[in-house]
């Protein structure tokens, strides 16, 4: 490779060597970015300029270590920081690593400081436990105290990284809110998650503190945010431990807001957003209620009805996703006048045949009571069904059979939505999981279609991992069109 070439070009042809999936853990982080250590061996002129896009995407996996030990652990940092191992063209990544020593490196190293731009962070929890939830067992990740992370460590971090644009927290529990906002980065993204929403962690009182209360804590570390992602967010509703309320209200102003929300939900969470000064600026909203009941589904359309009338995109997954909540309660959109685009995401699996029915009613249930007409929601045009379809190996699968029971009240849902908003149009977006029987995915959404009002036009768009699927499919003298896209 010529080492005369300009950096703008050479700029190019690195950028082009950028893991897609930038957010996996190690060993496959250090894999993804094997070219790209490879270009900075070419020279030292490549090297300068392949060493900002080393860093330009980091996961950082660390421990929380007792103060006693870190003496000796910052006395191998050189040995043991992964980074500098890294930009040294090692694949082995360290023994043991903490969020100090990281700072300590990014102290040390300007190019790399100043170079990040998207960062995750993850905690690896000290102990590891299976306990019983119900009658199925669940791995819960254990903390001890020494777990939480300090604070004043995550300021000092975040100060460090003036190009900063993407943030992920994975498992992070910090030990106090933080006294004051990190207002001089703009966020374009932040994601919040853990890998369960049932975090045992001891405190000197010996309460239990879970994940929810944990997003309240780290939302008070940061002032203004594009997209915020919150995943896997949970209580366990057992009336033995403390309602947490938040101590202080997050600053933290968003325009798109995630959710991912388990297990029984006490609204810690929205009691912090909702008393801030988060919501009003909210342009995006997506909830994925999974296994939520009534009352917490009423406690989340309460915390976001002050604002909904901002909102220009809903997306609200209905799947059922287990056999506690087979109905998931309706939304209110009412209110929504701003509303320009609406998505409703479902999964339909033949492994599960009851769950696929309630699915389909829960839909049905949305189209006919939340309250979706012209007059309401005047600058709505089309509603976009989402669809992952999990095909199985088996070829006998009867997908009409299947979710024969379910589609009749979709369909007089359908019906009764369209003679009530007549200009409304409804499309369907499709993604699979496994491999293809010998009818398409296509096609089995058009033969699973009865509508019969003649005002409804659908869109079937196939995306992901689909075939191609050309011309138009009848039935029951309904023309259906269908359109593909290719997004892979």
């Amino acid at each position: 490779m010529s080492d005369c070439l300009p950096v703008e070009l050479m700029d190019i042809i690195l950028g082009h060597l950028h893991p897609e999936q930038w957010l996996v853990s190690w060993p496959n982080t250090a894999r993804n970015k094997l070219n790209l250590a490879a270009c900075s061996l070419v020279s030292r002129r490549w090297n300068a300029v392949t060493r900002r896009h080393l860093f330009e995407d980091v996961v950082y996996s660390f421990r929380r270590v007792p103060a006693d030990d870190e003496a000796s652990h910052e006395a191998l940092t050189c040995e043991h920081d992964v980074y500098r191992r890294f930009s040294m063209g090692s694949v082995c990544e360290a023994r043991y690593k903490t969020l100090r020593l990281f700072c300590q490196f990014l102290r040390s190293d300007e190019v790399a400081r100043t170079s990040i731009r998207r960062l995750r962070l993850r905690v690896l929890p000290s102990a590891r436990r299976i306990s019983s939830f119900g009658s199925t067992p669940r791995l819960d990740l254990c903390f001890d105290e020494q777990d939480r992370v300090e604070s004043a460590e995550l300021v000092a971090l975040f100060g460090l990284l003036p190009n900063l644009r993407v943030l992920h927290l994975s498992d992070i529990i910090p030990s106090t809110p933080s006294c004051a906002s990190w207002k001089t980065i703009r966020l374009r993204q932040l994601s919040i998650d853990f890998s369960s929403p049932f975090y045992q962690l001891r405190d000197r009182n010996q309460y239990t503190t879970y994940s929810e209360y944990a997003v309240v804590q780290l939302l008070t570390f940061f002032g203004e945010v594009e997209d915020l992602q919150i995943a896997r967010v949970g209580f366990d509703h057992s009336s033995s431990y403390p309602i947490l309320r938040s101590t202080q209200s997050s600053p933290l102003r968003v325009r798109s807001l995630t959710l991912c929300m388990t297990q029984s939900y006490r609204g810690c969470l929205l009691d912090s957003l909702t008393s801030s000064v988060t919501l009003p600026d909210l342009r995006r909203l997506v909830l994925k209620p999974h296994d939520l009941s009534a009352r917490e589904v009423h406690l989340l359309q309460n915390a976001l009805s002050p604002f909904s009338g901002n909102l220009l995109e809903l997306k609200y997954d209905l799947s059922r996703t287990n056999f506690f909540h087979a109905t998931v309660p309706v939304l209110d959109i009412s209110r929504c006048n701003k509303l320009h685009q609406l998505n409703i995401g479902f999964r339909l699996d033949p492994h599960t045949r009851y769950t696929n029915i309630d699915t389909l009613r829960n839909i049905a249930s949305f189209l006919s009571e939340a309250r979706i007409s012209q007059t309401m929601n005047p600058q709505l045009r089309a509603i976009t069904f989402e669809i992952t379809f999990v095909f199985t190996l088996e070829e006998n699968s009867n997908w009409q059979l299947c979710c024969h029971e379910g589609m009749n009240a979709f369909d007089c849902a359908v019906s009764e939505l369209a003679s009530r908003y007549p200009i409304l149009k409804l499309r369907f977006e499709y993604k699979t999981i496994g491999r293809f029987m010998s009818q398409s995915p296509a096609d089995t959404i058009a033969n699973m279609m009865s509508i019969t009002s003649q005002r409804v036009k659908l869109h079937i768009q196939a995306y992901g991992n689909s075939e191609h699927v050309h011309g138009n499919i009848t039935r029951n003298s309904q023309p259906y069109e269908i359109g593909v896209d290719e997004f892979l």
